[in-house]
């Protein structure tokens, strides 16, 4: 609840997460896509979807390992830290390859996380991560991001 805060509450899409470092597992649910009407609904996971949930797993990856410590050159990062940083100095920098495989059901679904690298440049942390969304029937989604911590 914390780690979502920053969201309307109907567009809190994670609704559970399990850390193993460098790996985030999340589950969600999208009941319904907010930005448009109804009848012109697609019904299925899409580009914006895709950099929603991405950014929330991400966020609740960088507060629990931050947390723990778990996060190589940032060291541990209290939740009073990590909500300090959260809207105003944490930014994706990079999406890349992108590609959505087949159509994911937006109404219960899974997604991954793996952070591969952390490169600190002046006073911004550069985590470099890569993504897969799924579900039961074999949608799935692909991409490659660049989180950025921007601290003080």
């Amino acid at each position: 609840d914390i780690v979502l805060s920053p969201y309307r509450p109907e567009c809190r899409y994670l609704i559970g997460a399990e850390l193993d470092y460098p790996e985030i597992k999340g589950k969600f649910s999208i009941p319904s896509i907010y930005y448009v009407n109804e009848e012109v609904n697609s019904g299925h996971f899409n580009a914006v979807e895709f950099s929603l949930c991405y950014n929330q797993l991400a966020y609740t990856q960088l507060a629990e390992g931050g947390r723990l410590g778990l996060i190589p050159k940032i060291g541990v990062l209290d939740i009073e830290e990590f909500k300090k940083y959260q809207v105003k100095n944490m930014i994706i920098g990079g999406i890349n390859k992108v590609r959505f495989k087949k159509f994911i059901d937006p109404k219960e679904f899974s997604g991954i996380i793996r952070l591969n690298n952390v490169k600190k440049i002046k006073n911004i942390f550069h985590l470099l991560t890569e993504c897969e969304f799924n579900d039961s029937k074999g949608g799935r989604a692909t991409g490659e991001f660049i989180t950025e911590l921007i601290t003080s």
